[in-house]
């Protein structure tokens, strides 16, 4: 977790480092493959535009921010940089960025290419834009067909609600002579981390300084989720969030999972039966809530070049770029870009193993529109470990959920306020 370091006006303004006219300094935390799939999006700008060198590299300490503070205090701006949901809006407060309105303006660029719930994010208190988003996660419901079909249960329609997914997870559990699960209903993911979206409840009060997780309506959702697990004996918990590989997904012994649509069509290359997704079910408001995250990209304050940055920043905004990188796998989040990227004609290319697969791409393009970043506090990668490792006692029975919520809520209460009065000093 990063240091905070107060940002001031004489270190912003004060470099040591020499820059180049014409050349983008841009400091990213991907490495390996993935760089270099990152690296096709940024080779089509650098053969379009030979006039700005662009130097995409990847640098140690970006990912969690500190790297970023340190050469904005030290006068070593690097000229673009990624950023990250868990201290973007935080190094904004503090002025770290700068405010890109003067360039939009002026180019009259189209804000609207982007989800608004996304664009929120990267707008400051007034009006401030911050930063581009460079990825943009959703959720949606996947399902195994066949498990649907051999149990004769029908498939999930965007009208469901939990209680329907619940019912049908009972449906569509397979359980051997003694009653033991051999093949479960539901994988629910990171449900744990928006269940308090879906009961009407955000993670943190407006002025962000009380924890909202011991809410009665977040813990009537964590029973819910304990009730599901405990009594009906249909929830496949080995994996209580996302995971790049899920062997018993892949294997057919799962019949429904909530995840990211990256994920899912990364094991349909592996899932021999015929599968597809729908969008996420109602909650008991009468709303449909899929968790967000994002990482971006932003101009630091004492850039040496942010003329250049900004052309290397608005061409990651174009069509061109977003498909490329949504081709790659390695980011976009325009919103024209996602609906063609997940068009029938882009999905044939995917390849899965069982053809006739993903025929209901509607539904992924249509969870970005519902799709909510919640409002997280400063260094929420850190309580978010507590906080998982807590919930698995509410949905093992070790605990009522009353008593390790007010726990959860009350420690983060206090991280919070660690937090802000390292910020006042």
């Amino acid at each position: 977790m990063y240091k905070r370091v107060t940002i001031t006006l004489f270190a912003v303004l004060f470099a040591f480092s020499v820059a180049y006219a014409g050349e983008v300094e841009f400091w990213t935390w991907t490495s390996g493959e993935s760089l270099r799939l990152e690296n096709v999006t940024m080779d089509i700008f650098r053969n379009a535009r030979p006039d700005i060198k662009l130097n995409y590299d990847t640098k140690a300490g970006v990912r969690n921010g500190e790297a970023v503070l340190l050469a904005i205090v030290s006068g070593t701006s690097p000229d673009l940089v990624t950023t990250h949901q868990e201290w973007h809006f935080d190094f904004a407060d503090q002025g770290a960025f700068m405010d890109l309105r003067p360039y939009i303006e002026r180019d009259n660029f189209d804000l609207s290419i982007f989800p608004k719930e996304l664009m929120r994010f990267y707008t400051g208190p007034n009006g401030e834009i911050t930063g581009f988003p460079w990825q943009f996660t959703t959720m949606v419901m996947a399902y195994n067909k066949a498990r649907f079909d051999d149990c004769g249960v029908q498939y999930p329609t965007a009208n469901w609600t939990l209680d329907d997914m619940a019912a049908a997870a009972r449906k569509v559990t397979v359980r051997d002579s003694m009653g033991n699960v051999e093949k479960w209903g539901l994988h629910w993911g990171v449900l744990w981390e928006f269940i308090n979206l879906l009961w009407g409840v955000s993670f943190m009060s407006e002025d962000g300084l009380r924890c909202n997780l011991n809410h009665p309506e977040v813990i009537a959702g964590f029973k819910w989720m304990a009730d599901l697990n405990l009594s009906a004996k249909v929830v496949h918990t080995d994996i209580i969030g996302g995971s790049a590989t899920f062997p018993d997904w892949v294997n057919g012994k799962v019949a429904m999972t909530l995840n990211w649509p990256h994920y899912i069509t990364a094991w349909g290359a592996q899932l021999i039966d015929e599968w597809d997704v729908e969008e996420l079910p109602y909650g008991p408001k009468g709303y449909k809530v899929g968790r967000g995250a994002t990482a971006g990209w932003a101009i630091p304050k004492g850039a040496k070049n942010p003329d250049e940055a900004w052309e290397v920043l608005k061409f990651l905004a174009s069509r061109e770029a977003q498909l490329s990188l949504l081709t790659t796998g390695r980011g976009g989040a325009s919103l024209r870009a996602l609906a063609e990227h997940w068009s029938r004609s882009n999905v044939d290319a995917f390849q899965f193993k069982a053809p006739g697969s993903l025929m209901n791409t509607g539904a992924i393009i249509n969870s970005f529109n519902y799709t909510v970043i919640d409002n997280y506090p400063i260094g929420y990668a850190q309580m978010r470990s507590m906080f998982s490792r807590n919930v698995r006692r509410i949905i093992n029975g070790e605990a009522p959920a009353e008593a390790v919520l007010n726990e959860v809520a009350q420690q983060i209460e206090v991280m919070v306020a660690e937090a802000m009065a390292a910020k006042a000093n």
